[in-house]
């Protein structure tokens, strides 16, 4: 079915067809959806990392390269040097799909190698290194359904479920670390 519809048969699991047909989509659906191999997701709700993984021709001294970063990331000039230096880089986290190619568009054109992934389905883990307030950490984790009521917050440093939904994962750190928490994507995370 997805040969019929022009997409590769040799991809890598996790294949992502975009921009297929409504009848496209429905078919495969309909064919496919009992063996749960499918998932149709609107466009609107995928987000994206972009990633710098090169330099390819762009020269760190060319200020278009610099105004295509500081566009992109805000990066200022002087930080350019020391960033291409240590690539890959995510220069920006949670991406629309409107807009991707166009700010993809923006780095390629001054030589850079950027690329989108995918981070919709990526499933992330947490390490708290550190809390300021046990009692604050605790409610956090209840509120999240990670602690029993009544339940101490375990003994810092400990490590959060390493399949947490990316989402999820982004929310539970951001209210972490308003509760005062020192919180790390594990190796391999984010």
């Amino acid at each position: 079915d997805l040969a019929r519809l022009g997409v590769s048969r040799d991809a890598q699991p996790g294949l992502v067809a975009m921009d297929l047909p409504h009848e496209a989509v429905r078919d495969l659906w309909r064919h496919h959806q009992a063996a749960g191999m499918v998932r149709v997701v609107n466009t609107a709700f995928l987000r994206f990392d972009v990633v710098l993984a090169g330099t390819g021709g762009a020269d760190a001294e060319d200020p278009a390269v610099a105004g295509a970063l500081a566009a992109e990331a805000g990066m200022p000039a002087d930080a350019v040097p020391a960033v291409l230096a240590a690539l890959p880089v995510t220069l920006s986290e949670g991406v629309r799909s409107e807009g991707l190619a166009e700010r993809l568009e923006r780095l390629l054109s001054v030589g850079l190698e950027a690329r989108a992934e995918l981070t919709t389905f990526q499933q992330l883990g947490l390490e708290v290194r550190s809390s300021r307030d046990a009692g604050a950490l605790a409610a956090v984790l209840r509120r999240f359904g990670l602690l029993a009521d009544g339940a101490r917050a375990p003994a810092c440093p400990f490590v959060l479920d390493r399949r947490l939904p990316e989402l999820q994962a982004r929310v539970l750190r951001a209210a972490l670390e308003d509760a005062g928490a020192e919180v790390a994507w594990l190796e391999g995370s984010a």
